[in-house]
């Protein structure tokens, strides 16, 4: 077992008592026994050996890292290692598991790798939403999946944690719960959302189901929740049925929802909250809203803003 299992366990079982979601515990999960190998590597048996030197060194490994396919890590995944790293070592701080925190003047690079430019046409959403064969149990079942994702831009760990109770179809409201900060929010379902999923609850879930004591929304076709990496292959495999040149994956249809709400005319502040962001600033770059039109936006129908403007007609 790793030498540095233990700490792993503390620091997971600290992120469920702040009520972090599992989503962002999971995060943390998997990125740690990457660290923890790099150190064994280096010869390192305690955390307190641990220095500024084996972090940079470390971040320097995942820069030259590269996967199966040969390509180097992205930005934003190597962000995510190296934010876990730096939390995990200010948590052993705190905890007084380590007396000195090598972490303590490390930078995480800011990535602001927002994909406003690959989002989808309105066009190419409507061509995958009609990509799956909607004839048969599973095409329904993909059909409702690409609608939800797209009309209510829930990520991809919501979707999959989905129960059957969560879709109020009568009052078409979907509940996410526990997003990002353990938070629950309540969506509306669009209309072409709300056909598909109640076509998929009425005619394809009942033959997907083998297990009458199963909650999840979505079934696998052997009547189990469906996992994470069947929702990437689905988006994947019908971005290219529907003739999709850029690599589709169910953020991209979260990016797309956000953005076309926007260009529809919706307010920063609803997509905000439809979104789960906590601060608007993290909606504005997802949808690449540049600083001075956020601001525009922001301050448009302030009545402090209106009366300096209508003042300075007058003067």
């Amino acid at each position: 077992m790793n030498r540095f299992h233990p700490l792993a366990e503390v620091y997971e079982e600290s992120l469920r008592h702040r009520g972090l979601s599992p989503a962002t515990r999971e995060q943390a999960l998997r990125s740690l026994p990457r660290l923890f190998s790099f150190l064994e590597d280096e010869g390192l048996g305690d955390i307190q050996e641990v220095d500024e030197a084996h972090l940079i060194a470390y971040a320097n490994s995942l820069r030259e890292h590269r996967t199966r396919e040969g390509r180097p890590l992205k930005p934003t995944s190597l962000a995510v290692h190296l934010s876990v790293m730096r939390r995990f070592f200010f948590f052993l701080n705190r905890r007084n598991f380590i007396l000195r925190n090598p972490a303590a003047s490390f930078r995480v690079p800011r990535c602001r790798r927002f994909p406003g430019k690959s989002v989808l046409t309105v066009k190419q959403a409507s061509c995958l939403m009609e990509a799956p064969r909607a004839t048969t149990a599973k095409g329904i079942r993909d059909r409702a999946i690409l609608e939800l994702f797209y009309g209510t831009g829930i990520r991809l760990s919501e979707c999959q944690r989905l129960d059957v109770s969560d879709a109020d179809l009568s009052s078409e409201i979907l509940l996410v719960r526990a997003g990002k900060g353990a938070k629950d929010r309540f969506i509306p379902i669009p209309r072409s959302a709300h056909r598909a999923l109640n076509r998929y609850l009425e005619e394809s879930r009942p033959a997907l189901l083998q297990n009458p004591a199963e909650m999840a929304l979505f079934l696998s076709l052997d009547g189990r929740r469906l996992c994470k990496s069947s929702y990437e292959w689905l988006v994947r495999g019908y971005g290219r049925k529907a003739g999709l040149q850029k690599p589709l994956h169910p953020h991209l249809l979260r990016h797309s929802y956000a953005t076309h709400l926007l260009w529809g005319g919706a307010d920063i502040r609803y997509i905000q909250e439809l979104l789960g962001h906590q601060s608007i600033q993290t909606t504005s770059l997802y949808l690449q809203v540049g600083d001075t039109e956020l601001r525009n936006v922001l301050l448009q129908g302030h009545p402090r803003q209106r009366r300096r403007r209508r003042a300075r007609r007058k003067s």
